[in-house]
């Protein structure tokens, strides 16, 4: 009984922290983005400057909702949207039918979106929610661990991957469907740019003239 009471008053404390803010997982949130930062990967290609920090995404491999797994070397090649979420965050699930309308609207496309959850509650429990909720896009099982390896500050915190295997630094808190739709322009552009210089330094297997 007192381990639940106990319990039961952590939940309510972390609740009320969400509603207060984005959901912290640290009283520095300036020290998670600065950790970030020692991590940044470099300028965009083929500008002078970068619009934003990309680094590499953390190798990662987690059981789906579904009952089947995903790892972070299955996401090569492709832009994906990863969404660190849990049930006892407000914003997360204010979030929830923003990413479902950018899902429903990019999936043809070939623009993954995956949520992961940080909850140390059963999977029956990350499962009702989900249903309550009507989520569409597909949910890892992941926790809080997996997310201070992704220097999250706070949830939800929101990351976009692109082809090469970089990512955003997160966005943290409510995101609309505006901000999801200009972060992937953003990373389309990076893509872009990316296989250009990549074409640029491909060698060339073409006769000179007069060879």
């Amino acid at each position: 009984m007192i381990r639940a009471g106990l319990r039961s008053r952590a939940s309510f404390a972390i609740a009320l922290s969400c509603v207060l803010a984005a959901c912290s997982v640290g009283e520095d949130a300036d020290g998670a983005s600065a950790a970030g930062e020692s991590a940044a990967a470099g300028d965009t290609p083929g500008q002078g400057h970068t619009e934003e920090r990309r680094r590499p995404l953390p190798s990662f491999r987690l059981a789906t909702l579904a009952g089947g797994e995903v790892g972070s070397e299955d996401l090569h090649g492709k832009i994906v949207v990863i969404d660190f979420w849990a049930t006892w965050c407000l914003p997360c699930e204010e979030t929830v039918p923003e990413l479902n309308a950018f899902y429903d609207a990019h999936r043809a496309d070939g623009v993954e979106v995956l949520g992961i959850s940080i909850d140390e509650d059963t999977e029956s429990v990350v499962g009702e929610w989900i249903a309550k909720h009507a989520v569409r896009y597909p949910i890892l099982l992941g926790d809080v661990g997996l997310a201070q390896r992704f220097a999250a500050p706070g949830f939800p915190a929101t990351y976009f991957v692109a082809p090469d295997g970089t990512m955003s630094d997160p966005h943290v808190g409510y995101l609309d469907r505006a901000d999801l739709e200009e972060s992937l322009a953003r990373v389309r552009s990076y893509a872009d740019a990316v296989r250009r210089v990549q074409a640029q330094a491909a060698p060339r297997t073409g006769r000179f003239p007069g060879s």
